[in-house]
């Protein structure tokens, strides 16, 4: 095989391995929860995002979800949102 064909082919190689992120790569941030009060669960919700901004979304937008939280631990999560939420949504 000829250098030229074996650089070609090493090239190709590289570039088919490295196409594509992992979910790692794409999911930089990470954050859950699970709030329990007088026996009543949220069950645990987990969330991953790409930027602080949007875990920060999507952990509000989770904590004040009646529904997605069984009805519990209004307080509690009321209380957790102030860290994620900003003053235009509480």
């Amino acid at each position: 095989m000829t250098k030229t064909k074996l650089l070609a082919l090493l090239t190709m190689i590289t570039m088919a391995v490295g196409c594509g992120d992992s979910d790692e790569e794409l999911n930089n941030y990470t954050d859950s929860y699970s709030l329990s009060y007088n026996g009543c669960s949220t069950g645990t919700h987990t969330f991953k995002a790409i930027t602080q901004t949007e875990l920060n979304y999507k952990v509000c937008t989770a904590l004040l979800d009646d529904e997605l939280n069984n009805h519990c631990a209004w307080q509690m999560r009321l209380e957790k949102a102030y860290s994620y939420c900003d003053d235009s949504v509480l």
